[in-house]
């Protein structure tokens, strides 16, 4: 089975993932900021040519990881967030089963931004943006979503495993 789990900074994608890994018998967990950082003099994130190049090739590398983790008998779970090229080139390899997107109100983003360490702080603006493409961004409109706004990671996760089992 193969499960996306997407949403803006601070919905709680990486500790919802973790836990929801930690669940399912055999299990792999595809963090996509730990494979754009195999991109090692910085990746770029506007339109630039070089950038949609590496969203593309982003795409490719996660989903042919994706493809060997399922090949091999694991529950895949893809965490994080990715372009629209991006997933473009995942779904060449892979056709996900669930497709969850994590989308708590925007001030608790922003609040559980500001509660991270300082290094890796996105800022309140950056963050506002992120949940306004979330919550307009017609890829979505597929993902199953979870208002993850008061929830404790426990229960998010069961409302996952009650929609996939």
């Amino acid at each position: 089975m193969l499960i996306v789990i997407t949403g803006p900074a601070g919905s709680g994608k990486s500790t919802v993932s973790r836990e929801l890994a930690k669940r399912l018998d055999k299990s792999a967990c595809i963090d996509v900021d730990r494979v754009k950082d195999f991109i090692v003099n910085t990746f770029i994130y506007g339109k630039a040519p070089e950038g949609v190049w590496q969203w593309k090739l982003l795409g490719k590398n996660i989903g042919l990881l994706a493809k060997n983790y399922l090949e091999s008998g694991l529950e895949t779970i893809i965490e994080g967030y990715i372009s629209r090229d991006a997933w473009a080139e995942v779904y060449k390899y892979v056709k996900p089963d669930y497709e969850f997107l994590l989308l708590p109100m925007r001030n608790v983003t922003i609040s559980r931004d500001l509660a991270r360490v300082e290094n890796e702080r996105m800022g309140e603006e950056i963050v506002a943006t992120h949940h306004e493409h979330f919550s307009t961004e017609p890829i979505f409109d597929r993902f199953i979503k979870i208002d993850s706004s008061d929830e404790e990671v426990d229960i998010t996760v069961q409302k996952i495993l009650d929609r996939i089992f």
